[in-house]
């Protein structure tokens, strides 16, 4: 993957730098926004906008870099609450991540992200989404819904999930045989109403199971977090 680091910071940048490339990642740096945007020349997939705080000369920073790209983006920030990373996403970044990261943790984020980019809803209207995934155990399960409707078909057959049920099947589904860690599905799906204990997202993932009736869709991966199988 082509990776775009834009940053002022030169020491984290170098360090970052360095890290992706151990990993096997195709990386090119700038300085600044005015730097960022010339860099694009490098036509990166995904970029990491790397900010001190999520003040509004970064987030009009991040808002002039999504007007010259469809790049994935991800804002890594120094610190940052709900509201932060909702004026991050609000400015156009695809996820918002707060220091210091764990490698692994930025990496499954850039993939998932990456993997938005390339797996777009099938149809978007009006702020409806259907996405139609045919996963390695045949049934063929449809996702779709807007804000107040939430729709499951297994086989043409409706299944009547929950709101947080219905919101992780989603999110799994946006992004077909990429692994989401446990910390951005928890994340994503409970916000600041973050559960007790993260028991509570496996009581939701064993529930979807079960009522979606389909062996095999929702994979574990033990350690990180869960994905969902799709024919190859």
């Amino acid at each position: 993957m082509r990776v775009l680091v834009i940053g002022n910071d030169v020491r984290r940048r170098t360090a970052l730098d360095a890290a992706l490339d151990r990993n096997g990642f195709t990386v090119f740096d700038a300085r600044g926004t005015a730097g960022g945007i010339r860099a694009l020349r490098h036509r990166p997939e995904l970029i990491l906008l790397d900010i001190d705080r999520p003040d509004q000369a970064s987030l009009r920073a991040c808002a002039r870099i999504r007007k010259a790209t469809d790049c994935p983006i991800i804002v890594m920030a120094e610190q940052g609450g709900v509201e932060a990373r909702n004026r991050g996403l609000n400015a156009g970044a695809d996820d918002f991540l707060v220091r210091p990261l764990q490698l692994g943790e930025l990496i499954a984020r850039m993939s998932a992200a990456s993997s938005r980019g390339r797996h777009r809803p099938t149809h978007a209207v009006s702020g409806r989404t259907t996405t139609g995934l045919r996963p390695a155990h045949a049934a063929h399960v449809q996702v779709s819904g807007d804000a107040l409707t939430r729709t499951v078909l297994v086989d043409g057959v409706p299944v009547s999930l929950t709101r947080k049920e219905f919101h992780v099947l989603l999110l799994l589904s946006r992004t077909p045989g990429v692994v989401l860690p446990r910390e951005l599905l928890l994340a994503e799906v409970w916000q600041s109403a973050m559960p007790q204990t993260d028991h509570t997202l496996d009581v939701h993932i064993a529930t979807l199971r079960r009522k979606l009736g389909v062996p095999g869709l929702i994979e574990t991966v033990h350690g990180v977090g869960y994905r969902l199988a799709v024919d190859g």
